[in-house]
């Protein structure tokens, strides 16, 4: 009875709306449905990235793609767009700087790249960038896509031996014995260092009292002066949670009141998870492996947040 019901209901519905030719006749539109949206692609700024859209015609041929509304004045780049779905085999297919297509296609899908700026005070914004699609019969279709600025960056594992400063923003570790930390002072995050006599491994706020005590040993004799006025202060917290379960939400939920200068952690350490703040307004999540036979740790790093901090 369902099924005799179902078919009736969609009978009336399609006589109802129109008549069969009114259906079935080819339309003079162009068609253009957008492939990503805010929900699956966020930015970081400074990235570039590309709105994804798909574009159609059955009369004539597609001629121009042109942007007819942008939330933001950021620089569009049609000559570097690039295409899918159609045959690229034959001449090379490409816009022009008025956003021209090359040569005639009916369908095609188009990524069209834009460089978000550089800007961290953008991170949480929602980028749009409205489209016009032409053929050679006048007809046009549009779509909007959308783009949230994010703040997250993932890392890889990362090696880090003992005795350096580390920075989350290059991902990369600074030489603790020479000058090198000196000129990047400003991106560096925190010092870890293997000790042999406790067999344990510390990460330090570089502007700690530790931090001074090791550095001051460290370089010893080297002519070379440990300001720690010019460091970042580092604050750590553990986290007693699953390292795969952390998302944006999380680490922008994390409460660091009770945040301490150093943590510590014994050899043979493999799924310790632990978060930094610091006074850029960075933050870390780091899951930890730490190693006694090759007196190293590495990390993996995630949801990197590089908004700097509002007053």
């Amino acid at each position: 009875m369902k099924n005799i019901l179902f078919t009736i209901t969609s009978a009336a519905l399609l006589f109802g709306a129109c008549s069969i030719d009114n259906q079935l006749a080819p339309s003079d539109d162009v068609h253009v449905i957008i492939m990503e949206s805010a929900d699956t692609v966020r930015p970081l700024p400074g990235d570039t990235i590309q709105f994804k859209f798909l574009a159609s015609t059955n009369v004539g041929s597609l001629e121009k793609v042109e942007i007819i509304d942008k939330s933001f004045d950021f620089d569009v780049m049609p000559s570097d767009a690039s295409f899918a779905m159609v045959d690229l085999t034959k001449d090379t297919l490409y816009l022009d700087e008025h956003g021209y297509f090359s040569r005639p296609i009916n369908t095609v899908m188009v990524f069209y790249p834009f460089a978000v700026p550089k800007d961290n005070s953008m991170v949480g914004d929602v980028l749009s960038m409205t489209f016009q699609v032409s053929n050679t019969e006048g007809k046009t279709g549009t779509v909007t896509s959308c783009f949230k600025v994010g703040n997250i960056q993932t890392r890889g594992q990362f090696t880090h031996t003992s005795g350096y400063f580390y920075g989350c923003e290059a991902n990369r570790a600074y030489k603790s014995d020479d000058s090198t930390f000196i000129k990047n002072a400003k991106k560096i995050d925190f010092l870890c260092y293997w000790d042999k006599e406790t067999q344990k491994c510390y990460f330090i706020n570089p502007t700690s009292e530790k931090a001074i005590e090791y550095m001051d040993t460290k370089l010893e004799g080297t002519g070379i002066e440990y300001e720690r006025d010019s460091m970042l202060t580092t604050t750590f917290i553990e986290c007693p949670m699953d390292f795969s379960d952390i998302n944006d939400n999380t680490i922008n939920q994390l409460d660091f009141s009770q945040g301490v200068d150093v943590l510590e952690f014994p050899t043979n350490t493999t799924s310790a998870v632990i978060a930094y703040k610091n006074s850029a307004g960075r933050r870390c999540v780091l899951k930890l492996l730490i190693y006694d036979f090759t007196q190293r740790w590495e990390a993996k790093h995630d949801f990197v947040i590089i908004e700097e901090e509002k007053e």
